[in-house]
C-alpha cells in the first residue's frame, strides 16, 4: 500500500500542491539519504536510521515504479552520518558509508539486488574519522571518492583519491585550502570528461565548525590531481550552512543541487556562465537527494523533520518535482553598457595615447633616413677602413662619426683608426641593424 504524507509547501518553479510519498513512516528518525536510478529503472535509497526500534544504521529501500511506491526498510549496515550510491558498469550497486562500527573509517560495500551486501572494503587513504564526501566512477574504470576529516577544530580539507578495484587506493589529492574548514563535498564527471568537485566552506576560522559565513565552492579539473575554482555560491552568514551538497548533469548542465534553512536550491552551468541561485521547493526539506525520473522529471528524496516530534521527529519522504526550469531568466545580467560620454571620452584618450606613439615613430624613422642618406652622400672610401689603418679617408669617417656624441664622444679628427673610432663604428653599425665588426 502507498504512504502518502501532505507536505504544505510551496514549489516555486511550478506554483503547485505537493504531495510527498513516505519511503519512512516509523517511530524512528531518519536523515541524510541519498538515492539512484538503476539501469533496470529500479530507484534505490539509502539513508540512517536510529531510534526507538533500530540502533545506528544504515537502512535501504526500493522503488519499482518511479516512486510512487517503496519497500519496507531493510538493514544493510551500522554505521551513522553520510552515505553515497552508485550502480557501476557492470550492474552492481557500490555503497560509500562509515563503518563506525567496527573502527575501520570509511568503506565500500556492494550489492547485486540491493537487498544483500558484501564485499566490505576499507578506503585505506583513510581513517575512522574521516567523513563521506562521495564516489562516483568514470569514463576511465576508475572509482573516485572525496572525503574530508570530521575533526574539530579546523582546518578540514577535502581529498579525493581513487582506486581501479576498490581495494587499492592512491595517495589522495588535497582539493581546498586554506586554515578554515571544507566538508560535505559531492563529485561528477560532465560528459565531456571534465571533473567537478563541490564543498561546503566556512569562511571563517573557529574553535569548532560553526563559522561566521558560508559558501559552496565548485572546483574543476581535467586530470583530478590539479583543481581550480569555477564558481563559488554565498549561501550567507552564521547558521546558513547549506546541506544535501549534491552535483548532477541534467540535460548537458552541470547542475548544484542544495539546502539551506530548509529551502532547496539549485545552480547551473549553461555555456561557460553560472547562473544565479534558484529557489525549487520551500518546505523543510534538509540533506535532499536528486535522481531524475523516466520521464525526465526531477525525483527528490529528502529529510523532513515534524514540529510535533512525532514518528520519531523525522522521516524520509520522497517527491516528484517534474521538470527543472534552465530558462535564460537564472543567468545573470550581462555587464551595463557604458554611458555614451564615458565611453566617448575613453575612445579619445586610446585616440590621442595612439597619435602620440605614432609620432613618436615617426621621427624615429626620419632620424634613421637621414643618417642613412648622410652616410650615402659622404662616405666615399676607396678602400676598407680597420684598426691600424691612417690617411685621410679615416679623417672623412672621423669627420662623420663626430656628428653623433652619442656614438663618438671624443670627436678627435688624427686620421689614424685606433680604438677610439673602432668602437664608435661599431656603435654606428649596430644602431643601423648592421653586423656590428668595426671594419668600413
Amino acid at each position: 500500500m502507498k504512504k502518502i504524507i501532505l507536505v504544505v509547501a510551496i514549489l516555486l518553479a511550478w506554483a503547485l500542491p505537493i504531495v510527498s510519498l513516505a519511503i519512512t513512516n516509523d517511530n524512528n528518525s531518519e536523515q541524510e539519504p541519498t538515492v539512484i536510478k538503476r539501469q533496470n529503472g529500479d530507484l534505490v535509497a539509502v539513508f540512517n536510521s536510529d531510534g526507538e526500534t533500530r540502533s545506528p544504521a544504515l537502512y535501504g529501500s526500493i522503488s519499482k515504479d518511479d516512486g510512487k511506491s517503496w519497500s519496507g526498510p531493510y538493514f544493510i549496515l551500522k554505521s551513522w552520518d553520510d552515505s553515497d550510491l552508485i550502480e557501476n558498469v557492470n550492474g552492481e550497486l557500490v555503497l560509500l558509508a562509515i563503518s563506525d562500527i567496527s573502527g575501520d573509517g570509511l568503506v565500500t560495500l556492494t550489492s547485486k539486488d540491493g537487498l544483500a551486501w558484501e564485499n566490505k572494503r576499507k578506503v585505506t587513504p583513510t581513517s575512522i574519522n574521516q567523513e563521506v564526501g562521495s564516489i562516483i566512477q568514470a569514463r576511465d574504470g576508475y572509482y573516485y571518492v572525496s572525503f574530508s576529516p570530521s575533526t574539530s577544530p579546523p582546518p578540514a580539507h577535502v581529498y579525493v583519491t581513487r582506486s581501479r578495484d576498490l581495494i587499492n587506493w592512491e595517495v589522495p589529492v588535497q582539493v581546498s585550502e586554506g586554515n578554515e574548514a571544507e566538508i560535505d563535498s559531492s563529485l561528477l564527471q560532465a560528459s565531456d570528461g571534465t571533473f567537478y568537485l563541490a564543498y561546503n566552506h566556512y569562511i571563517k576560522n573557529q574553535s569548532n565548525f560553526s563559522g561566521v559565513g558560508h559558501e559552496i565552492v565548485i572546483a574543476s579539473s581535467s586530470d583530478w590531481k590539479t583543481w581550480k575554482t569555477a564558481h563559488v555560491v554565498n549561501t550567507g552568514g552564521a547558521g546558513s550552512s547549506a546541506m544535501g551538497i549534491n552535483l548532477k548533469e541534467i540535460s548537458g548542465r552541470v547542475t548544484l543541487f542544495y539546502d539551506v534553512y530548509s529551502t532547496f536550491y539549485y545552480v547551473y552551468l549553461s555555456q561557460g556562465v553560472w547562473s544565479l541561485p534558484k529557489i525549487l521547493v520551500q518546505t523543510g526539506i534538509r540533506t535532499a537527494d536528486t535522481i531524475l525520473l523516466s520521464n525526465g522529471s526531477l525525483g527528490l528524496v529528502y529529510k523532513y523533520s515534524y514540529t510535533d516530534g512525532r514518528n520519531g521527529g523525522s522521516d524520509i519522504l520522497f517527491l516528484n518535482l517534474g521538470k527543472l526550469d534552465f530558462s535564460l531568466s537564472s543567468l545573470p545580467p550581462p555587464p551595463p553598457p557604458l554611458p555614451t560620454e564615458s565611453l566617448i571620452l575613453k575612445l579619445q584618450e586610446q585616440i590621442k595615447a595612439l597619435q602620440e606613439q605614432v609620432s613618436k615613430l615617426q621621427v624615429e624613422v626620419s632620424s634613421t633616413k637621414t643618417e642613412l642618406e648622410a652616410v650615402k652622400t659622404e662616405l666615399k672610401f676607396t678602400k676598407a677602413l680597420r684598426l691600424g689603418t691612417t690617411g685621410d679617408e679615416v679623417k672623412q669617417l672621423q669627420e662623420f662619426l663626430k656628428q653623433f656624441p652619442d656614438i663618438y664622444p671624443q670627436g678627435l679628427i688624427t686620421g689614424y683608426f685606433g680604438p677610439l673610432t673602432e668602437a664608435a663604428v661599431r656603435k654606428f653599425q649596430e644602431k643601423q641593424g648592421i653586423e656590428s665588426i668595426g671594419v668600413v
